[in-house]
């Protein structure tokens, strides 16, 4: 079966950090057992909110995101449905419900206690508002570092006041491109084209890789096809592929057997 979205999350997740399945288990507040059973028989159940929220922390995602592949997973949210924007006015509530959040964060300074070690001050009286301001402007160069750019978050209206203000607050905020980057959030994907590398580097490997890559095309394109494949269209729990562990089945309920879809 297709590997679930949330698993593939929590995968990367590890992949990334050299993290082991128990202790991400741990971290989230699952078992282990039960975080193999999302992978082998997938996420059939929608994980309690809390064990969601968890699993955000823990793998550095929006909850939003981990929410959204926890709906996918458990067939409350379509394929279509997912890939769609949400609309501007549910956008711009999440946003100001964020920030009004934010006005309610308090930090709490700190007081010696009886053996002469410092404490948090329990008393939420000695609590300090934060610097709401540093909030919505970190807040707004994370934006524009994940967007690819201060300009590109003012494509809709570059010449309004408005821009102009956010313009002037991230420039006071950041130094420049280099320094915006720093305040990224989403992950940055690379695409490298090794034979493309090789040739602009004059490198003498370019000719050895490109005959590889065909040698490696021929081999599979000569690997016969299953021919005991029954017709579609499929779903993951589908029982006539049961016990076909080279089989898969994608978004679209196509057959995947690793090379190419059927």
């Amino acid at each position: 079966m297709a590997t679930s979205r949330l698993v593939e999350l929590i995968d990367h997740y590890r992949s990334a950090h050299g993290v082991s399945e128990a202790e991400v288990a741990r971290r989230i507040g699952v078992t282990r057992e039960n975080l193999r059973k999302w992978r082998t028989k997938g996420v059939r159940r929608l994980p309690d909110r809390a064990n969601l929220v968890a699993a955000a922390g823990v793998i550095g995602r929006p909850y939003r995101e981990v929410l959204s592949a926890a709906l996918f997973d458990t067939g409350y949210l379509t394929a279509e449905q997912s890939e769609q924007p949400r609309p501007y006015g549910e956008v711009l509530r999440d946003a100001i419900a964020v920030l009004t959040e934010a006005t309610h964060l308090t930090n709490r300074p700190m007081r010696q206690d009886g053996s002469g070690g410092w404490e948090p001050n329990p008393d939420p009286r000695a609590a300090l508002p934060i610097d709401w301001a540093e909030f919505a402007t970190l807040a707004l160069a994370g934006a524009a570092a994940n967007a690819g750019g201060i300009e590109t978050i003012l494509a809709g209206r570059p010449g309004s006041w408005e821009a102009e203000r956010v313009r002037q607050t991230l420039q006071s905020t950041v130094f420049d491109d280099k320094d915006l980057i720093r305040h990224r959030t989403e992950p940055v994907i690379v695409d490298l084209w090794v034979d493309s590398i090789l040739s602009a580097l004059g490198d003498p490997t370019d000719d050895e890789y490109a005959d590889a890559q065909v040698e490696l095309d021929g081999r599979a394109a000569a690997i016969p096809q299953p021919t005991d494949l029954p017709p579609g269209p499929f779903s993951p729990d589908d029982p006539r592929i049961a016990g076909k562990p080279w089989i898969e089945v994608d978004n679209n309920g196509y057959l995947v057997t690793g090379l190419g879809r059927v």
